[in-house]
């Protein structure tokens, strides 16, 4: 806790080498395999908090609580470019029960928040509150769910400038059961994918087909996006759909696309000002009248420590 800054030095060349660990990562993209440090990792230790501090410039993962019952990161920014910093997530709580993450702030290179629950165990009861988004991959679930992830709430969130905005993701080699999630008053903005439901997610290549991912009770309630971009809504096939329930959620453009299959949708009651058709889709309600919240006021100046 306290006011300080950590840097990882990311961007730093090595000693006696002509390479940074960035540079080190984005060789690993074509190829190979990185060994890049991340700055704060914890492992099977509970009742962790991270207070009023700045990290910036990991070399990998700036945040990882594994394993561990009761995290609290409160009033951080982490600030990291959003180009050429490969693999810097934010805060990636990871087979992790009872967490906060709350006034925060994060701009980064790769998923802003990442929520993994792999094979060691679920994720479940986590809160993600009043916080400011801006470069990085998102607020992402996943890709590790076959732990299963449940009892997540977001609630009170701005993603700026990101290439994925409210983020879900697995495949049939790391996939679970994630359900009981709750988006609520959430605004996007400039941002590529602002909602993306991905059963079919890879960074690697995929070697076992026996963990099918399903994503089911996805709620967006008081979600708004204030122009275009993709809108990726897919269930893994016809036996494993995707279930998302749409209360006030507004689409700010008519350039947006869709990209929808195997899903079951419930509207309303709040208004909901997009239509979109699929392969495979189950609509019931209806939207309701009116209009959704205004986005006025909410995105605020990237802090620049």
């Amino acid at each position: 806790m306290g006011d300080g800054i950590i840097d990882g030095r990311g961007h730093a060349k090595l000693i006696g080498q002509n390479v940074s660990w960035w540079d080190l990562a984005e060789q690993a993209r074509a190829g190979g395999t990185q060994n890049c440090p991340r700055l704060i990792v914890t492992s099977r230790s509970n009742n962790f908090t991270l207070y009023r501090i700045t990290l910036k410039n990991s070399p990998n993962f700036h945040v990882v609580f594994g394993q561990g019952d009761g995290f609290t990161a409160w009033g951080v920014t982490i600030n990291t470019p959003g180009k050429g910093a490969r693999n810097t997530d934010g805060i990636d709580p990871s087979n992790a029960t009872n967490v906060t993450i709350t006034h925060s702030s994060i701009n980064t290179g790769d998923d802003n928040v990442a929520i993994k629950a792999g094979s060691a165990g679920p994720s479940t009861h986590l809160t993600i509150s009043h916080n400011h988004f801006y470069a990085g991959h998102g607020m992402s679930i996943g890709s590790e769910t076959d732990g299963g992830a449940s009892a997540i709430r977001v609630t009170d969130l701005t993603i700026d400038g990101a290439d994925n905005g409210l983020r879900i993701k697995s495949n049939v080699s790391r996939g679970g059961l994630v359900h009981d999630v709750v988006y609520e008053d959430v605004c996007i903005r400039n941002t590529k994918n602002p909602i993306y439901m991905d059963p079919s997610y890879s960074a690697a290549p995929i070697t076992t087909t026996s963990k099918p991912p399903t994503f089911t009770d996805i709620t967006l309630r008081n979600v708004r996006v204030t122009d275009g971009g993709t809108i990726t809504l897919r269930g893994l096939d016809k036996d494993h759909h995707l279930g998302m329930i749409f209360d006030g959620v507004s689409i700010g453009t008519t350039k947006t696309k869709y990209n929808a299959a195997h899903a079951d949708f419930q509207m309303g009651p709040g208004p909901v000002t997009f239509h979109f058709e699929g392969e495979d889709l189950n609509f019931t309600g209806k939207s309701g009248s009116g209009q959704t919240q205004s986005c006025e006021g909410k995105f605020v100046a990237r802090p620049m420590k």
